[in-house]
């Protein structure tokens, strides 16, 4: 009956246990700890046997149960010391008094009650099992019963009185066992304890009546189940554990990823509780206030910004794109020739590509410079095949049939080779009136070299004037009598096609050298040092010319150049947009000319 009760007490004991061990196996935190006592609280409780060492001949096994609060620290090197406060309470027993005699006296059972607190020392291995030593003080609170053979309690007498003893005492105690990390939260233990009693009346029989000098002694076995708690240290309270935690320092309040860093909603390297733009657009690079920078420094940031590039100090509209105020597509700080009148080609310098009206005045003639036109190697340059294909087509509309081009030069070298130098710009002039669909028959070439100068040769800008090329119609009789014999008619008034009154968004004059270009995609072509792109290529150089309008229109600065094929007969005319001085520019407007309907 009395070991049916203990079993009871000691189911009592272990449901709260269980109770919590279960709570933890079904809410663990995402963040795991790993196997270790370290640092840890330990809730323990542990039942087992007794064995009792007194003056009775032969110990009796009993039952005791032990509760235990104890803290792990952390002590490196897989050791950790704990600190705990414990509670036991149980039974020892012993029977046949060979050491004494006195009547009736045949068994005794002596309840105890311990409570105190202890020492362990832990050696942790392969993360599982701890063998540990321990010692301990308590105060123990007895309360022994005498039996006669019979089983009967009574109270024994001695020299006639009665036995007496002293319920409260101290007592040390020393422990080996081996602890058992289950999981990351559960423990098993298995001990050995001895527990010192500095008296002789455990058993109610004192060394005065057994002559003995010996002090009472016990032992304990016991197997134990374990929980451990917290453990999990989170220095900067962010609910991520330090050892999980990337970002160990975030202040408090600041919400958290799970890594334990703050929050940046919108990637761009700065958290949320410090940026002052929080819907940075993926891709931008921001400075320490998480706002975009201005690569440029002209006051837009690099989001709105159509002109990333822009030199310093130039004034800029709200898309930072350098102001064109004359809208002919060349900004201001570049524009030598501000205030265009709406609709009217430019040159590179915004200067207007002025072609005299031929037909009313005949002996007009149109100079053109050789720095614009060419390379430093001979042939056109891009803007050069622009403006001529644009001076073919007013020549082409003229009533005057026959044309003569006339080359000059500067006074630099012999004369022999200036006349020869200044018919070849000539030729090459006359080459690509051919290929714009003029009739070679119509066109007559010449150099005049140093000749005939129109500013002095003592200066390079002289030079560079005098370094032309001069074209104009050649009247002669025949022309003269046919214009007498037509009636007079009213022609209406031809005009170019008009540039809309919008800036160039892709694109600028940049120096660029078609000898060294290489692709850089299938689209993008690059010369070493500045880009430019290829969009098509056609035989007919009306249509190539029509696809280049319709991109200029759209805010590229689009143009055409030509090429010949080795072995194939005609010139390739390729649709061209540029130039770019990175390759990003180049990209974004590739990009953005796809959406030109």
């Amino acid at each position: 009956m009395k070991k049916l009760y203990a079993m009871k007490k000691i189911t009592l004991l272990l449901i709260p246990l269980l109770f919590a061990i279960q709570q933890s196996l079904f809410a663990q935190n995402i963040y795991e700890d790993e196997k270790s006592i370290a640092d840890k609280f330990l809730l323990s409780v542990s039942g087992g046997i007794t064995y009792a060492k007194t003056d009775f001949q032969r110990a009796v096994t009993d039952y005791i149960i032990k509760g235990k609060f104890e803290y792990l620290i952390d002590l490196g090197s897989s050791f950790s010391m704990g600190l705990d406060v414990n509670a036991t309470q149980g039974y020892v027993a012993g029977d046949q008094t060979a050491t004494f005699r006195l009547s009736r006296v045949e068994s005794f059972r002596t309840r105890i009650t311990l409570l105190g607190g202890g020492l362990t020392l832990n050696y942790t291995l392969f993360d599982l099992v701890i063998p540990y030593i321990g010692g301990g003080l308590h105060y123990i609170n007895f309360e022994p019963e005498i039996k006669d053979a019979s089983g009967e309690v009574f109270v024994p007498i001695y020299n006639g009185a009665t036995i007496g003893y002293q319920s409260g005492n101290y007592t040390a105690s020393g422990e080996f066992g081996l602890r058992f990390l289950v999981t990351d939260k559960i423990v098993l233990s298995v001990a050995g304890t001895g527990y010192y009693f500095p008296a002789d009346d455990l058993d109610r029989v004192t060394n005065e009546i057994s002559n003995g000098t010996a002090k009472d002694i016990f032992f304990t076995g016991t197997l134990g189940v374990g929980l451990l708690i917290g453990g999990t240290k989170d220095s900067d309270r962010d609910g991520i554990p330090d050892k999980f935690d990337m970002c160990p320092d975030t202040p408090p309040g600041v919400k958290v990823d799970e890594s334990g860093c703050p929050v940046d909603s919108d990637g761009d390297g700065v958290p949320d509780y410090l940026d002052e733009c929080p819907d940075t657009p993926e891709g931008y690079i921001v400075d320490e206030r998480g706002c975009i920078i201005d690569s440029d420094g002209d006051g837009v940031p690099d989001d709105r910004d159509r002109c990333p590039f822009t030199p310093l100090g130039v004034e800029v509209e709200e898309y930072g794109c350098p102001i064109d105020s004359d809208g002919d597509g060349v900004p201001d700080y570049l524009d030598e020739c501000q205030g265009t009148p709406k609709g009217y080609y430019v040159n590179q310098y915004g200067c207007v590509l002025w072609v005299p009206d031929f037909d009313a005045n005949p002996n007009q003639k149109l100079v053109l410079y050789i720095d614009q036109l060419f390379n430093k190697e001979p042939g056109l340059n891009a803007f050069g095949k622009s403006e001529l294909g644009f001076i073919a087509k007013r020549i082409s509309e003229s009533k005057y049939p026959d044309w003569a081009i006339v080359g000059h030069s500067d006074n630099v070298g012999e004369p022999a080779a200036n006349r020869f130098l200044s018919s070849e710009w000539a030729k090459v002039i006359f080459y690509n009136f051919v290929e714009s669909g003029l009739d070679s028959a119509n066109l007559k070439y010449t150099g005049m070299g140093s000749e005939f100068p129109i500013a002095g040769n003592a200066s390079e800008e002289g030079r560079s004037q005098n370094r032309r090329i001069e074209i104009y119609p050649v009247i002669t009789e025949q022309t003269r009598l046919k214009e007498q014999e037509k009636p007079l008619e009213i022609k209406p008034e031809i005009k170019t096609e008009p540039i809309p009154d919008k800036s160039i968004l892709y694109g600028r004059s940049l120096p660029y050298n078609y000898d060294n270009e290489k692709n850089v995609t299938d689209v993008i072509l690059t010369d070493g040092r500045n880009f430019s792109l290829q969009l098509s290529t056609w035989r007919d150089k009306k249509r190539a010319d029509e696809v280049a309008a319709k991109y200029r229109k759209a805010g590229f600065n689009a143009f055409v150049t030509e090429t010949f094929i080795p072995n194939v007969s005609g010139a390739f005319y390729k649709v061209r947009v540029g130039f770019f001085s990175s390759l990003s520019d180049a990209r974004a407007a590739a990009q953005a000319i796809a959406d030109v309907k």
